[in-house]
């Protein structure tokens, strides 16, 4: 039962302008009535995914991931779930200053101390989701939101102050030694074990590494044409630290994204020992400015666009890039009524104690919901659009 299950959202929000819209549903500016805070509401229309299994599993495991983290302040938050006799809606924090892609590709190649800054918080606020039994399993720059509209207007240098992750759509609760064998995320960050199908934890942290490296370079390590080139790099290719981009960036930094992108997980730096290198604690020497804005933006542009090209194909598609990618056997991606089967069986069950605080809405939240929105629903992923 949700929370606020036939009482009208309208009697406790006022619905402003149009931030988003999407196949199953829009996203508004909404303003609590009481306290005049603004908010992010995403509407979904029932009928629009009543027929689809995989799209209540994704919504009932990014509300309750989104709920057993809640509270934490680098984590996107959940306000409320709301169900009328039509619709769901979503009430989302919102955040106003775009993603770190924009502002990378705004400010190209970014300082080894901001980018340092930066990584420190992804790195937190992923210590906080494994220590709490969740893996992220899409972690990129387009998946953490800046608070404030300014930054993308101001010189470099606050981003990491205002930086939340956000769309749990792909997440799952992981228990100490297991491992996941679905193919999941965004190929350009995915870790060579999510592509052989063995992966935990580790793996969220290789896609911090390759974040890091595209802050500090202005390009991505792993690149191609396509996803099937894309993921033959990743299981092939070592990242380049000998090359341009890479000019008058220290030793400290070089060393410390080699540490997150070591190909085999268990020799790969954890969290821990990531946070206590020198260069992120800022013992390495590392530069207040870019090591050379020279074409830095360019890439990092380049880059916004070949990965947003690489995203317009749908998760089927770039899965069955995967399977082509590594010849590895079809079953598992050849319709939707298996793409659901397995989206519930992979994901993770959800603890009982989650299960149980969330029935009870002992988690300040709304209780899981019913419906949902559909893969790659993006519940966290609220942008304002800017004017002209």
């Amino acid at each position: 039962m949700l929370e606020h299950a036939g009482r009208e959202v309208l009697a406790e929000y006022e619905f402003g302008q149009t931030l988003g819209c999407g196949t199953f549903g829009v996203t508004r500016l909404v303003t609590h009535r009481r306290t005049a805070r603004p908010w992010a509401c995403k509407t979904i229309c029932k009928a629009s995914i009543a027929a689809s299994p995989a799209a209540v599993a994704d919504v009932q495991h990014e509300v309750a991931i989104l709920q057993h983290l809640a509270g934490h302040g680098g984590i996107v938050q959940l306000q409320g779930v709301y169900e009328d006799e039509r619709s769901i809606h979503l009430v989302m924090e919102l955040c106003t200053g775009g993603d770190l892609l924009d502002y990378i590709s705004r400010f190209g190649r970014l300082s080894e101390g901001e980018a340092a800054d930066i990584g420190r918080v992804m790195l937190t606020t992923l210590q906080h989701c494994h220590r709490n039994g969740v893996v992220h399993r899409d972690i990129k720059p387009e998946n953490f939101l800046l608070g404030a509209p300014t930054l993308l207007m101001a010189p470099a240098g606050s981003a990491a102050a205002v930086l939340k992750v956000s769309d749990f759509g792909v997440s799952a609760f992981h228990t100490p030694g297991e491992h996941f064998s679905e193919i999941v995320g965004t190929p350009f960050y995915m870790a060579p074990e999510v592509l052989q199908r063995r992966y935990g934890p580790a793996a969220d942290v290789w896609s911090v590494g390759v974040v890091i490296y595209l802050m500090i370079a202005g390009c991505l390590p792993f690149n191609g044409n396509s996803d099937r080139q894309i993921i033959k790099a990743v299981m092939d290719s070592e990242p380049d630290f000998a090359g341009e981009a890479w000019q008058g960036v220290s030793s400290c930094a070089r060393e410390f994204v080699q540490l997150a992108l070591t190909k085999d997980p268990l020799s790969r730096a954890g969290i821990a020992q990531l946070l206590a290198h020198p260069w992120m604690a800022g013992r390495g020497g590392s530069s207040k400015q870019p090591a050379s804005s020279s074409g830095g933006t360019a890439s990092a542009a380049a880059a916004r666009q070949q990965q947003r090209m690489s995203l317009q194909q749908p998760q089927h598609k770039a899965a069955a890039a995967v399977r082509a990618a590594l010849a590895a056997p079809s079953s598992c991606w050849q319709n939707q009524e298996c793409r659901s089967r397995s989206s519930l069986e992979q994901r993770g069950k959800v603890p009982a104690q989650v299960r149980t605080a969330a029935a009870s809405g002992a988690l300040g939240g709304a209780a899981v919901p019913r419906l949902a929105v559909a893969t790659g629903s993006k519940l966290g992923r609220v942008l304002v659009l800017q004017q002209a």
